[in-house]
């Protein structure tokens, strides 16, 4: 049993006050082991976080820098910042964890094995409908909203592609887990409460989400799957008729994302790296089943 559980959220300027009176209270109960979160904001802020809760432990870390960071970078200089390969959990800044849930994250892991990558909690009350192995817990991808990861894996693959920005990083992590011959569980135990969608829904963010996950479908696509791959992707967005970003972000794709990958990797051969339609990377399954 791991004696330390480290955890790392990346926030932005309007959330301190979810993670002093909601968040980090959570992770507190969250597991009977001390806890060290590890925390910071996504652009410049004057932010002073609390810095315990019971067994938690708050390191805020500050960096320099004129603009906003994206997820993936964000998280990479925390796991820098940590200097070590221990496992870890990253959670955003809008949920609450469920009482016992980082412990039953750590204990899937552990009855899986070394080759346990990425174990993936549940999103209550909305979280994808996606496949999973109801015995094994395999699943195509783990989202990064809650998720342990295994350090020694992070650390090899050089962290999360920060040249996403934001969306479609933890689809990206997942498949190089796959592809590195390790695997990615879904622990539907271990609940998260993520004040995301369904009523929840910011609706002022909703041409920023289109576009960043229209120009970041196309980038996992062409990398994974290379010119072939990008055709098909291509096709799907336009025979759906329904994005009123995808010029914007087909732009962006093509001369500023694309130019800049070093190559494409068209060999992504392996069951659970799949894309079946605009961002959807699994089959959909009947949520009814889990009730």
């Amino acid at each position: 049993m791991a004696d330390l559980v480290h955890a790392q959220v990346v926030f932005g300027p309007g959330d301190q006050d979810h993670l002093a009176d909601v968040l980090f209270p959570s992770l507190a109960n969250s597991t009977v082991r001390p806890i060290v979160v590890w925390a910071c904001c996504y652009e410049p802020s004057d932010s002073v976080l609390p810095k315990e809760f019971g067994r938690a432990t708050v390191r805020e870390c500050l960096f320099d820098g004129d603009s906003p960071r994206g997820f993936a970078e964000n998280h990479n200089l925390l796991f820098q910042s940590r200097n070590s390969h221990e496992d870890f959990v990253i959670v955003n800044p809008d949920c609450m964890v469920g009482p016992g849930s980082i412990d039953r994250l750590l204990d899937r892991k552990a009855s899986a094995g070394h080759r346990a990558a990425i174990v993936e909690g549940r999103q209550w009350p909305f979280e994808h409908p996606k496949e999973y192995d109801p015995l094994t817990g395999e699943t195509p991808w783990a989202s990064g909203a809650f998720a342990l990861i295994d350090g020694s894996f992070y650390a090899e693959v050089g962290g999360m592609d920060e040249s996403y920005f934001m969306y479609l990083e933890d689809v990206d992590l997942s498949w190089r887990a796959w592809l590195s011959g390790r695997t990615v569980l879904y622990e539907r135990s271990a609940v998260v409460t993520h004040f995301s969608g369904g009523p929840f829904r910011r609706h002022d963010l909703v041409s920023t989400e289109e576009y960043y996950g229209l120009r970041n479908f196309l980038k996992i696509v062409y990398k994974f799957f290379g010119e072939k791959g990008e055709r098909r992707a291509i096709r799907m967005i336009q025979e759906a008729d329904e994005f009123g970003e995808f010029s914007v972000a087909l732009d962006d794709y093509l001369s500023r994302i694309k130019p800049q990958m070093n190559s494409a990797t068209p060999n992504a051969y392996h069951p659970m790296v799949k894309f079946l339609g605009v961002n959807q990377f699994h089959e959909l399954r009947d949520l009814s089943a889990d009730l």
